[in-house]
């Protein structure tokens, strides 16, 4: 059974993103709904498995289980990988640093990674993980403060 997540975009919330294999988007609040185009992967179940551009709710990144983190920059039409630097194609998470748009993280199979350009490349962020390499969520305070939750426990992220 696929549970069925909902993310909003646009200026007033308008654009509605339906994740769940299949995926869907609509344009009206969700009076109606199209489908999205294949990425060629499931999804993961995380709760963060898309993230919408707050500048352009046509672009988005979504997780996925094998294939790596998928790119749409037309509203789910058509998507693209965007796995220059990652380490592992089994992507858990996504988030989005709320005073930096442009800095994303990634939480995989293999660990955590980082993104300063909106994914086009990546970099892992491991240390202070201490060994562990599933991370099942990232999340990003309002102060840009990372923390990742993993088999071990949840660990901050340190700036150094």
């Amino acid at each position: 059974m696929s549970v069925v997540q909902l993310f909003f975009g646009g200026k007033n919330g308008q654009r509605v993103y339906a994740i769940a294999g299949p995926d869907y988007h609509s344009d009206d609040d969700g009076k109606s709904w199209q489908p999205c185009g294949n990425p060629g992967a499931s999804s993961s179940s995380s709760g963060s498995r898309l993230i919408i551009d707050p500048q352009n709710s046509d672009h988005i990144l979504r997780t996925s289980q094998g294939a790596g983190i998928m790119i749409s920059t037309d509203g789910c039409l058509t998507w693209s990988q965007s796995n220059d630097g990652l380490g592992s194609l089994f992507v858990n998470t996504l988030a989005r640093d709320p005073k930096n748009v442009n800095t994303l993280y990634a939480g995989t199979d293999g660990g955590a990674y980082v993104s300063f350009n909106e994914g086009q490349s990546w970099g892992q962020i491991n240390d202070g993980l201490l060994g562990a390499t599933v991370v099942y969520s990232i999340v990003v305070d309002p102060q840009s403060n990372v923390y990742a939750a993993t088999p071990y426990g949840i660990f901050k992220l340190e700036k150094k």
